[in-house]
């Protein structure tokens, strides 16, 4: 395969971050060096999110889909630990920026005054709705025959 239809194979691939564990110093150096060549190359290919400068302690880095056959190259060369912890940056993007926002506004459409129903279904007591309404009429016969003045100052 030439490198224009690796290029063009990859145009659609996402940008993924991976892990990378160094377990002792020439995986650190390792690193060192992927790092150096990254900074090197003037471009956003490989970006380290978190560098490691210590064995034991994880690197995370954002690879391009340019750059991730060179990348897996380098890794597979250098024997180092790795795994994919981000498979598609975009896509986490996208469900972190706007998702939140999508289900707010597809909430907000939802928002309705509460009916009847729904405040009945709120009360505690466990009364049908027949025997509440017995009691509210009971209630307003009580009122007329008091002859609604309820004590007040007339």
């Amino acid at each position: 395969m030439k490198a224009s239809d690796s290029s063009n194979s990859n145009a659609s691939s996402p940008f993924q971050v991976f892990r990378i564990f160094p377990s002792n110093w020439n995986d650190v150096k390792s690193l060192a060096k992927l790092r150096k060549l990254a900074e090197e190359s003037g471009e956003s290919e490989i970006d380290f999110w978190l560098d490691s400068r210590h064995p034991g302690q994880f690197a995370d880095v954002m690879v391009s889909p340019r750059a991730l056959p060179h990348f897996q190259k380098f890794m597979a060369s250098q024997n180092l630990n790795h795994t994919v912890t981000i498979r598609d940056v975009e896509k986490l993007i996208y469900l972190n920026e706007f998702e939140p926002e999508i289900l707010r506004n597809s909430n907000k459409q939802q928002e309705r005054p509460p009916t009847m129903n729904d405040l009945n279904n709120l009360t505690p007591n466990s009364k049908s709705r027949d025997e509440s309404d017995l009691e509210l009429q009971s209630f307003m016969r009580r009122l007329r025959d008091d002859g609604g003045g309820g004590g007040k100052a007339q």
